[in-house]
């Protein structure tokens, strides 16, 4: 049986469309689209007048820490202190040592 050219490119077409509907939705159940094995930590300057270099680090599986840190970003009058899981320095120190198990932001600490 031959298919009507018009009704095969339909057909194509509603393939294609539901495939990539999918492929959409397993994008949005990840992480930010972030594949599953793949976790994004930001470094926040939190008020800082420089952004930190770079200003964020991928940690791709089997890897469960960023190695090394990047280079802090820079506030007139303060010292950096550190990365904290917490704007307001209440959370958990983030170190390169700090295993990673989901995407996150850490924020930069001043005195």
């Amino acid at each position: 049986m031959k298919f009507p050219v018009k009704l095969t490119i339909v057909l194509i077409c509603l393939v294609f469309t539901s495939c990539n509907n999918l492929f959409l939705l397993y994008m949005d159940n990840t992480s930010a689209g972030v594949p599953q094995n793949k976790f994004i930590v930001i470094f926040h300057r939190n008020g800082g007048d420089t952004e930190a270099q770079p200003g964020r680090k991928v940690v791709t599986l089997p890897a469960d820490t960023i190695g090394m840190l990047p280079f802090p970003p820079t506030k007139s009058g303060f010292t950096f202190t550190g990365w904290n899981t917490k704007s307001d320095g209440t959370g958990d120190v983030f170190t390169e040592a700090t295993i990673v198990d989901e995407s996150c932001t850490v924020f930069a600490q001043w005195h």
